[in-house]
């Protein structure tokens, strides 16, 4: 029987509330409702609206950061958070190293922080430009605004070591939380295809430290949180993000709306195709040639149509450009959008940060924008042409950096089933010559349990035994290569073996 994960029965209850609501009864009119989502549909308006908040800002920004490049756009908001600075406002910067290879592969190439390149960067930058034929460039030129930042007494910048932290954050006076999927740099400003949202309230902010801490868990009760994953409060191969997110596709009942920029994780595509399979109207949309791991994702899409026959509830649009949003949604009903792919590094390797929302207005605002994109681009049909050996290699590439990714766990089984003895045969009577009254030998079955006393006599004599083995075995190596070096052997006297000359 198929594993159930463990939030599904929670998702489904609370879908199906919804579901069981007429149109008239929207969320919005609930009496209680103390927050307001904003959805920023592309690179500009988001920008912009990040751009506003920083010239506002009066007493601390928080910025998480996984790529900034060294172009208009990032030095663009290097000044205004100087500036910011100036004014005396308390600035926190948390970049990754790791995404400095993509970095000098990107845009033009050049990064805001990361201006030296050690060999194993230089290395990985030359095996990711021959393999997507766009080599980068090891030459990097120096910005004084980001050597200014960086010596600033009022801003904190972390950026030498890798976190692997894939979030894109940005929080400001502790009160007002923009996330999404938008990079810093020209080409998410005005090329790419990414989302931002935007949530205010301070109890958001206490609630996003909270789970980044690992203090409280996912609450799927709540109009609004967060999926996690955080290195340092997850325990070793363990994403209970991974779960969460599978269990919420698990749970669609009548449609799915997902806009995602990389895809491969098998575990997401076993579990769209059963959604696909059991009737669900599955949206998906992604860019026909992603800038990494393009023919993996143009090899999902055509295992989606392969194993289930292209039914007419499965669409899937290609983007003439990038693709970098990560969206899902519901059954109109329930969103998560944020940082995190459907791939094994965001579930596991990378720090990933969601919005998790149950919010018909947000959700119906998300699925305009995908709906959008859909008529920007084209739907397939048929099959999908990739490169197998490309996708191949993306494979494996991906699984190496993986290999230390999350595990779903599986639930110990509570009781067990009794352990039945085989037929056996009673001791065999004494041979001819000898006496022979003893019973005559017969064939039981013992159809009981067996005893633990049993249990535990059989186990100590079957390590007896197996220990006996392994000191002969010892024993006769040993005396093997006394001979051979002309030694005596004697036993010593807590069953040591001894050696001395031959007299």
């Amino acid at each position: 029987m198929r594993h159930r994960l463990p939030l599904y029965d929670v998702f489904r209850d609370r879908l199906g509330l919804y579901n069981g609501l007429s149109a008239a009864s929207d969320r919005s009119a609930r009496p209680g409702r103390t927050h307001a989502i904003r959805v920023f549909d592309d690179g500009k308006s988001a920008f912009a609206e990040i751009l506003r908040r920083v010239h506002e800002a009066q007493k601390s920004i928080e910025v998480r950061a996984f790529l900034w490049r060294d172009d208009e756009v990032g030095n663009r908001l290097g000044q205004a958070i100087l500036d910011a600075a100036e004014r005396g406002v308390e600035i926190t910067i948390q970049k990754d190293r790791i995404a400095a290879v993509y970095e000098y592969l990107g845009g033009n190439k050049q990064s805001f922080f990361h201006k030296r390149i050690n060999p194993t960067q230089r290395f990985q930058a030359w095996f990711l430009g021959a393999v997507y034929r766009s080599p980068g460039s090891f030459r990097q030129k120096p910005n004084p605004l980001a050597e200014a930042i960086l010596c600033h007494p009022k801003i904190t910048v972390h950026h030498e070591r890798k976190r692997f932290d894939h979030s894109k954050v940005f929080v400001f006076d502790e009160r007002v939380i923009t996330l999404g999927s938008m990079g810093i740099g020209d080409n998410h400003h005005s090329e790419w295809v990414d989302i931002m949202v935007e949530i205010d309230g301070s109890e958001h902010v206490e609630r996003l430290r909270q789970r980044l801490a690992g203090n409280v868990p996912f609450d799927p009760g709540l109009d609004v949180d967060f999926l996690v994953h955080s290195r340092g409060a997850a325990p070793r191969r363990d994403c209970s993000m991974l779960a969460q997110r599978l269990a919420l596709i698990e749970a669609a009942e009548r449609t799915l709306t997902i806009e995602m920029a990389y895809l491969g994780d098998p575990r997401f595509t076993n579990v769209l195709l059963r959604a696909i399979k059991r009737g669900v109207e599955v949206t998906l949309v992604t860019a026909a040639q992603a800038d990494v791991l393009g023919n993996l994702n143009r090899a999902t899409c055509d295992k989606l149509l392969r194993r289930t026959g292209a039914p007419k509830n499965l669409t899937i649009a290609f983007l003439p450009r990038m693709v970098h949003s990560k969206i899902v949604v519901v059954d109109g009903s329930i969103c998560d959008v944020g940082s995190a792919n459907f791939t094994p590094l965001s579930h596991g390797v990378y720090d990933e940060i969601n919005l998790y929302g149950v919010d018909r207005n947000l959700a119906r605002d998300l699925e305009d924008v995908v709906d959008g994109h859909c008529e920007e681009g084209e739907v397939v049909e048929g099959r999908i042409g990739y490169r197998r050996l490309h996708s191949h290699v993306e494979r494996a590439i991906v699984a190496y950096q993986s290999r230390r990714g999350g595990r779903l766990r599986r639930p110990r089984r509570t009781a067990r089933r009794p352990r039945r003895k085989p037929l056996r045969l009673l001791p065999p009577p004494m041979r001819a010559g000898r006496d022979t009254s003893g019973p005559v030998p017969v064939l039981t079955a013992d159809t009981g349990a067996e005893s633990p006393t049993d249990g535990a006599e059989r186990r100590a004599d079957k390590r007896a035994r197996k220990l006996a083995r392994k000191r002969a075995r010892r024993l006769a190596r040993a005396r093997k290569a006394a001979e051979k070096n002309g030694l005596l052997i004697w036993r010593g006297r807590k069953g040591t073996n001894r050696a001395r000359t031959r007299p």
